[in-house]
């Protein structure tokens, strides 16, 4: 049998991962598969096409980009270049043609192969050749940075909401005594104030999902009424309050529509959470999407072209974002945390949400691709 050296071991290698991405990772999620054309760049096929057409090219630069591997919940692949100083490092590139992120930094050759994901996609195994020395790494997956910017000692922080001209922070605050309340922080002079406090006792883990209308003269949120979950309307001083849907199925995350005219809302049918719309008043109620699963706090971006919501299909709670119909749809988030309560900056290029990846939650931001 002949023996293989040098820059035909390469190409065998090269060969081999692609033959095992097609042969292990038929996605149905995504209907993608992903190989590597002329050593250089990775694509996307669509299995659906015997004849190889419809072929999608995902990454676009002079560097050597190879080893693709697709991430667990189907939505971006993780790849080798050496786009950066020569030196081969990791990238994650999501399928939606956003810019690649760079998730490793070591001063050597790095490496993956295939199953390399944590089956969450939280984590990967990583090689890396450093001082002449391979050693395996597990690397943790956040390819956008977050920041903590309010936290407070005395309670657990959720749900932000970024005020429509951007200088306050609506938010909610689960109290000692398992009261909620409702805050409003300045973010220059971190003044606060609090414009809504629930009955004594309020159940543990319930949320009030707070969103403001989009002119910034009104607020709709979840409450207990007649021990059901309703949407409510308050003014922002904190007068006004109504409730809006008097259903007997549970209704939560209420969020209004870029044009300020209707509310979306999640309703819950035997344990699927599904969106609803209605009036500013609470007639009209109609459901919004045909999608089944769970999926909850939906946000739209400030021009209504994105929406940003939480999900448990993978497992746990993760932030995913999409066009507002529902195409191009991918994780933003990858930790072993809860993450939840998305919502878009005044200007559309941050997102906030809250989660508790130390132990309590608090509210982060992410730069978006």
């Amino acid at each position: 049998m002949p023996t293989l050296c040098g820059a035909s071991v390469y190409c065998f290698e090269i060969w081999f991962q692609c033959w095992r991405l097609f042969e292990i990772k038929r996605l149905e999620r995504s209907g993608w598969l992903a190989c590597v054309a002329g050593f250089r760049r990775a694509i996307a096929l669509n299995p659906n096409y015997a004849d190889g057409s419809n072929v999608r090219r995902l990454t676009n630069h002079p560097a050597f980009d190879n080893f693709p591997v697709f991430a667990p919940d189907g939505t971006a692949i993780v790849f080798q270049s050496n786009r950066e100083n020569e030196r081969t490092e990791i990238y994650l590139q999501n399928l939606n043609d956003s810019s690649p992120q760079k998730i490793s930094n070591f001063n050597g050759t790095t490496g993956i192969g295939p199953k390399c994901w944590s089956a969450d996609g939280t984590q990967m195994l990583l090689w890396t050749d450093q001082n002449g020395k391979a050693k395996i790494v597990r690397a943790n997956i956040e390819p956008y940075p977050s920041k903590l910017i309010l936290s407070d000692e005395t309670a657990g922080l959720s749900f932000p909401r970024l005020a429509p001209d951007g200088r306050q922070i609506l938010y909610q605050a689960h109290l000692e005594d398992r009261n909620v309340e409702l805050r409003l922080t300045d973010l220059e002079t971190r003044a606060t104030k609090t414009i809504f406090k629930t009955a004594p006792n309020y159940p543990l883990n319930s949320q009030l999902a707070p969103a403001w209308s989009p002119d910034g003269h009104r607020i709709v949120f979840n409450d207990r009424a007649n021990g059901n979950s309703e949407i409510f309307i308050i003014n922002a001083d904190g007068s006004g309050l109504q409730n809006l849907t008097n259903d007997p199925l549970l209704d939560a995350n209420p969020v209004f529509s870029p044009d300020g005219n209707e509310i979306i809302f999640v309703r819950v049918f035997y344990g699927n959470a599904r969106l609803y719309r209605m009036n500013l008043g609470g007639g009209g109620q109609r459901r919004l999407t045909e999608k089944n699963g769970y999926e909850m706090a939906p946000a739209f971006s400030p021009d209504g072209k994105r929406i940003a919501f939480a999900s448990i299909a993978d497992g746990n709670a993760e932030i995913y974002l999409m066009n507002a119909d529902g195409t191009d749809l991918f994780r933003l988030t990858r930790t072993k945390a809860e993450e939840s309560a998305p919502q878009f900056s005044a200007d559309g290029k941050k997102l906030f949400f809250a989660a508790n990846r130390n132990g309590k939650f608090a509210i982060y931001e992410i730069e978006l691709p």
